[in-house]
């Protein structure tokens, strides 16, 4: 059975909520974030820790699974209508990049779709046409960057009802989180958009056209 992409992207996913999992309970433990405070209470977990760390990785992962692509889309794009970068695959992204061959592309598709909807399922049509190992691996960070996004915020939405109502955490934990979350969506929409990018250049340049 292949394994799929979003599979494939699970250990990091993991990982990636496990550090910061320790970030809060480090915190909250010393009251501190520093390399030094992440090691000693790292030094001191327990196997009930590790567990818990588990159990809190397989919760987060669950309820991130609740989550619909359309409202991951909205969370990495900021848009209700025509999110994805595959919407405006021929009115923008086709001419931001040298490597793809416009005339080619033209004989190839006929005329650019300008709706919305027509040039995402066009663009989606091409990319399903090509088999590039650049390709999925673009596509693959794209799915991560996106489902990291989508637990970043989450994380931040949990963590400030508790800064509200126990003041457990400092408030620099949130602007932690903050800056994380930022930082992530900026990466889900960048290789989201190189992905749009790529696929139009390995096209462009292909002998084959679609049937």
């Amino acid at each position: 059975m292949k394994i799929t992409l979003k599979t494939k992207n699970m250990p990091l996913i993991g990982l990636y909520i496990i550090f910061n999992t320790a970030i809060f309970l480090t915190l909250y433990h010393t009251g501190t974030i520093s390399m030094e405070s992440i090691e000693l209470y790292f030094s001191e977990l327990k196997v009930k820790d590790g567990l818990f760390f588990t159990m809190l990785s397989l919760i987060i992962i669950v309820i991130g699974g609740a989550f619909t692509n359309s409202i991951k889309e909205i969370i990495v794009f900021w848009k209700f209508k025509n999110r994805l970068p595959g919407c405006e695959a021929f009115s923008k992204h086709v001419g931001s990049d040298d490597r793809i061959n416009i005339k080619e592309l033209k004989k190839k598709i006929g005329k650019f779709p300008t709706n919305p909807t027509k040039q995402n399922r066009q663009w989606y049509e091409i990319f399903k046409s090509i088999q590039d190992k650049s390709i999925d691996k673009t596509h693959q960070d794209s799915l991560l960057c996106r489902e990291l996004s989508m637990m970043s915020l989450l994380m931040l939405l949990l963590v400030i009802p508790i800064y509200i109502r126990y003041d457990l955490i400092s408030l620099y934990y949130i602007l932690f989180l903050i800056f994380e979350y930022l930082m992530v969506r900026f990466c889900a929409k960048n290789t989201a958009e190189r992905l749009v990018v790529n696929t139009l250049s390995l096209y462009s340049v292909k002998n084959e056209k679609l049937i």
